[in-house]
């Protein structure tokens, strides 16, 4: 693995109404995503999501607001720390945070304001200058690799990228509790 390395998947741009349709299915994860010994688990309450608190629990695992996504951060930063207490020196603490987002310019200025506040360093697909449209998938499949090899991983159990990462993670051997979900 890429030691010290949080790789986040944040997705953006056309997910938010994919996130409407999938809530207002009830659906549950892609299938790899739902492998057991893997944490943060979520499932939809059967008969579909009826309260305002439903409503607001589904919204922070398909699209975490900034304040979800440092809530999160930093408790499996502390989990993953506490997990390997005694196993590691302190200098192997998850220090840099690689963040795979389809997000625009104004949301990623303000994740890794929030993110270096914080005190991680970022990097992510941003740092990534593609000149012409079918450069991108290029971007694509360096943030797949780079989220494939980090010490620990959190995605979006519906999205087919995150389910990718894991599977990959899997196949390398990656521990079950270095792949995390919002």
């Amino acid at each position: 693995p890429l030691p010290r390395l949080l790789a986040v998947h944040l997705r953006r741009g056309d997910f938010e109404q994919h996130c409407a349709g999938l809530e207002r299915d009830s659906a549950g994860w892609q299938g790899i995503n739902e492998a057991e010994g893997l944490m943060d688990r979520y499932t939809p309450p059967l008969g579909g999501l009826q309260t305002p608190a439903e409503h607001a629990e589904f919204a922070r695992h398909c699209w975490p607001s900034i304040d979800d996504v440092m809530r999160h951060v930093r408790r499996v930063r502390q989990e993953w720390e506490e997990g390997l207490r005694g196993r590691i020196e302190r200098h192997w603490r998850l220090n840099t945070v690689y963040v795979c987002t389809n997000g625009d310019t104004v949301w990623w200025d303000a994740i890794t304001s929030a993110l270096r506040a914080d005190g991680w360093e970022v990097r992510g697909s941003a740092d990534m200058d593609f000149v012409r449209d079918s450069e991108r998938i290029v971007g694509l499949a360096v943030d797949m690799e780079i989220a494939a090899r980090a010490e620990v991983f959190i995605g979006n159990g519906w999205s087919t990228f995150t389910s990718n990462v894991n599977l990959l993670r899997m196949a390398h051997g990656a521990p079950p509790g270095s792949i995390r979900f919002w």
